[in-house]
């Protein structure tokens, strides 16, 4: 797993030399040359379902979701449902555990 790669020449030469090893790469670039030249597969993933969104902060987060799901649903809304910006609210909520969901993730 290639998390967040910020171009083709930083992945490249992390690339295994066999066809029976499978890296996943993840970039908010679409890194195409490792499509063209390296036969990669591109799959291009949509924001979570609010569902799953919601899971995810309360994995993260915890009991506080629980206790106020429509402030969770709220957050996950603010966080476009995104799997990182998800991740950056949840440990901005987890780092101030007595302010409420929403506003907690809210920078200055």
């Amino acid at each position: 797993m290639l998390d967040n790669a910020s171009s083709v020449d930083q992945v490249r030469p992390l690339l295994p030399g066999t066809a029976s090893v499978m890296v996943m790469v993840t970039s908010r670039d679409s890194l195409a040359g490792l499509v063209a030249v390296d036969g990669a597969r591109r799959l291009d993933l949509d924001l979570l379902p609010l569902p799953d969104a919601v899971t995810l902060l309360s994995a993260l987060i915890g009991s506080r979701v629980e206790a106020d799901p429509r402030a969770a649903t709220e957050l996950a809304g603010q966080s476009a449902r995104l799997p990182l910006a998800l991740r950056i609210a949840a440990e901005l909520a987890a780092s101030r555990p007595a302010t409420h969901l929403p506003t907690s993730c809210r920078t200055r």
